[in-house]
């Protein structure tokens, strides 16, 4: 109770308070020519700058790398298939990469990351040839490393760093944490990516597939959060999904780390879908890596898929308990009620648009709200018994999708 006393000292803040933020617009999961994108770093710094496109989250594979060794010498008679990747350039080759595209072209800002898959096994027998790869697509993006050294030494199967081998079948969500504690160590952040998704693709004759993994998010502890958007959404984000009952975990003293969600495109240039399609806008005093980073950490932005009809802006959400105000990523005391508090509009700037609100509270929708944008929203809560607890928000408009993360409040 003392510790959560002094947490709410300092961040619970009079109602001057988030004037000072300024929001910034953010891309994540972006991969370049260093492993399988089609464009250069130098030519998605440019792209981003055209789209009003701020901050760069690059995602390039670590490791794309398959060996097969054949018993008993695994080691010396073997098959590898290696594609392009952060680790076939090298490490330290990539991150000049990244700050030459960012001294070339100002006004955006590179964060350096990577898409790790540190585990993979072999079923089949090679002789039947009915060989699979399983389990490479559960990925984890990387994020805030800024040593050659700490990619090199990612906890992988592909690079022998791993305590796991692909021989011996699945070890489910136990190399991914290996992982996650690495990069906590290390004091990087780690995204579950695309946590909805089956793959199935053909490299080199081998058949590759990934079941979806949404459960292992269930399973790990200390990751910083998860891709809600594109494919995190219908089991993990929805309201009452996952993702809260993982937050309901946090609030109750279950896990020690609270989840926040991102908006990945995992873009690669060769699709329909544009670099811009799923943002993430943060909140920061500064504009600089350092202040991004930590917005990202905290939970302090929200996440956005626009469509050709609607793209949402939320400028401003906020939850007032008396003299006191809490915006995303924070916590507020709470005792008799809160009033939560948004401003919603279109970045076009144009009016009339239906939108729907989805207020949720611990997991659970307590306000469904139509309008038209731009609208001010607002919702009185006057608790009948005092609890620790969140809320967020969930809105849509004509195929924009809006996506807060969360707002504490503690009793």
């Amino acid at each position: 109770m003392l510790l959560w006393f002094l947490v709410l000292a300092f961040i619970c803040i009079p109602l001057a308070f988030a004037e000072d933020l300024v929001p910034v617009t953010g891309i994540m999961h972006i991969q370049s020519t260093v492993s399988d994108g089609k464009y250069s770093i130098d030519e998605i710094a440019k792209m981003a700058i055209q789209k009003g496109i701020e901050v760069v989250f690059l995602s390039d594979h670590d490791l794309h790398k398959w060996e097969y060794g054949f018993p008993p010498f695994r080691r010396l008679f073997k098959r590898t298939v290696e594609l392009d990747s952060v680790l076939k350039l090298g490490a330290d080759r990539y991150l000049a990469l990244i700050k030459e595209a960012e001294e070339n072209n100002k006004g955006v800002i590179f964060i350096p990351g990577v898409e790790a898959a540190p585990f993979y096994y072999w079923t089949g027998n090679i002789l039947k040839r009915n060989m699979e790869l399983r389990a490479w697509h559960r990925h984890i993006l990387v994020v805030g490393l800024n040593r050659a050294e700490d990619y090199k030494n990612l906890p992988l199967v592909g690079n022998r760093k791993s305590n796991f081998d692909q021989y011996h079948g699945d070890k489910w969500f136990k190399p991914h944490q290996d992982l996650i504690d690495y990069v906590n160590e290390k004091g990087g952040m780690t995204f579950w990516a695309h946590p909805e998704a089956e793959n199935k693709q053909i490299v080199s004759g081998i058949l590759i597939h990934t079941l979806p993994y949404q459960d292992f998010l269930l399973k790990t502890y200390n990751f910083t959060g998860f891709a809600i958007l594109h494919e995190g959404y219908k089991e993990v984000g929805r309201p009452g999904g996952i993702w809260d009952e993982i937050l309901k975990e946090y609030v109750t003293g279950n896990r020690g780390k609270s989840v926040v969600a991102i908006g990945e495109i995992d873009y690669e240039g060769g699709g329909a879908a544009a670099i811009d399609a799923v943002k993430n806008i943060f909140f920061v005093r500064e504009k600089t890596r350092a202040s991004i980073l930590e917005s990202l950490r905290k939970g302090s932005f929200y996440v956005v898929r626009k469509s050709p009809k609607c793209d949402l802006r939320l400028d401003r959400f906020e939850i007032l308990s008396r003299e006191y105000k809490a915006v995303m990523g924070e916590s507020i005391s709470a005792h008799e009620k809160c009033v939560v508090s948004a401003n919603i509009s279109d970045v076009s700037g144009a009016s009339g648009k239906k939108v729907l609100i989805k207020l949720i509270k611990n997991g659970r929708i307590i306000d469904l709200r139509e309008g038209m944008l731009p609208m001010q929203y607002e919702f009185v809560d006057n608790f009948d018994k005092l609890c620790d607890g969140y809320y967020r928000l969930d809105i849509s408009c004509e195929g924009s999708l809006l996506l807060s993360n969360p707002v504490f409040f503690r009793k």
